[in-house]
């Protein structure tokens, strides 16, 4: 957050906001990415295995790494990550100063891999480098995958990088969560603008496993057919819910902050009940609760959820998917975070359920929004 606020101040044009931008994406299809760096074994199998990565990370700084590595009991200490970003900042500002040095350097790169030279890099992994060499010929992104973690999410896995964490996407389809925040800071492989030199004072340069980034799915209990997705992040968690057609009524779990809802797949009736406090869907099913509100929902649609609110599928035609993301007013609260159990059986005035803004469309435009970056 210290960070995100220096950057505003440094440069409110390309930074217009003071607030930190964590992510988390939820794989629909299979789902590649870029994130994080390698274990510190990984990259020093890379290191010596391409002589073009040691030249455009400075042979000096690879040696240094090595030997840091190899005296700390701990690859996450803090002079092993002072060396890894030695070498990455090297690499960063040999792309400002000498970008025909750094296209030399890529061209040998791929001499190598069309020689078989592989580190410990696997086929997946070397077509993307092919890939990324189609599409930004000379560009020092292309050596990004020798140093960070290639993920190939597989539908319903999910993955979480805090502020500080390298990463780009490079195909397929999430649900993607964001903070409060849309401060993007770029290095390669993009034609927007590019800060070098901020990227490479905000990243912590973790050494980690691919692993360390996935979020496991945790079922709520009392509400069949919900999982819930909490990174160690204050800003926001995710809810993936499944209702099959046979479900007479699904209960979403009451929350005391807002939300938003998308439908991606299926259609069914979406009601707002009152009535009995009950503390989950198996006991609210048998209880009649009046109807206060109710829409037809399907594959697309949006929905904001005040809070407080219960909420019920029902007439579920097909296979429904939805995702309901929601962070805590005042701040996220991971820590004292709940699912309400109980609310007054009785709720007062409320603004309506459902509302739609006729000029939404004008706030987000998509081109804008598609970043790339590593």
């Amino acid at each position: 957050q210290e960070q995100a606020i220096r950057l505003h101040e440094r440069d409110p044009i390309h930074y217009p906001d003071r607030h930190h931008k964590p992510e988390l994406a939820y794989a629909l299809t299979q789902f590649e990415l870029l994130c994080g760096f390698r274990p510190a074994d990984q990259i020093l199998a890379n290191i010596d295995a391409f002589p073009p990565l040691r030249a455009v990370m400075d042979v000096h700084n690879c040696d240094k790494l090595k030997t840091v590595i190899g005296k700390e009991k701990d690859p996450q200490s803090l002079k092993c990550r002072q060396a890894l970003a030695a070498c990455f900042g090297e690499m960063m500002e040999k792309a400002r100063s000498h970008p025909d040095l750094v296209g030399e350097y890529v061209d040998q790169l791929m001499e190598f891999l069309d020689n078989g030279v592989r580190g410990c890099l696997s086929e997946s992994t070397v077509e993307v480098i092919r890939k990324m060499y189609e599409d930004f010929p000379g560009d020092v992104g292309i050596f990004s995958p020798l140093i960070l973690n290639h993920m190939i999410l597989k539908p319903g896995e999910c993955c979480y990088y805090a502020a500080e964490e390298l990463h780009a996407y490079l195909s397929g389809e999430c649900v993607e969560c964001v903070g409060c925040s849309n401060n993007t800071i770029r290095a390669a492989m993009t034609p927007k603008f590019i800060d070098r030199e901020a990227l490479c004072e905000v990243l912590n340069y973790r050494m980690t496993s691919p692993e360390y980034y996935l979020v496991p799915a945790i079922p709520l209990t009392d509400y069949p057919g919900v999982e819930e997705y909490s990174p160690d992040c204050k800003d926001f968690q995710l809810h993936r819910i499944r209702v099959a057609p046979s479900a007479q009524k699904a209960f979403l779990p009451v929350l005391d902050c807002t939300s938003i809802m998308v439908i991606v797949e299926g259609s069914a009736v979406l009601e707002e009940v009152d009535g009995p406090s009950s503390s989950g869907s198996k006991n609210q099913s048998s209880i009649n609760l009046e109807t206060l509100d109710s829409r037809t929902v399907s594959r697309g649609d949006i929905i904001y959820i005040p809070p407080g609110r219960r909420l019920r599928f029902t007439q579920c035609t097909s296979q429904l998917e939805a995702f309901r993301t929601y962070s805590f007013e005042i701040g996220p609260d991971h820590e004292n975070r709940k699912v309400i159990k109980e609310i007054p059986a009785t709720i007062s005035v409320k603004k309506p359920l459902f509302t739609i803004d006729d000029y939404v469309e004008k706030a987000f435009v998509v081109e804008s929004e598609m970043d790339g970056f590593i």
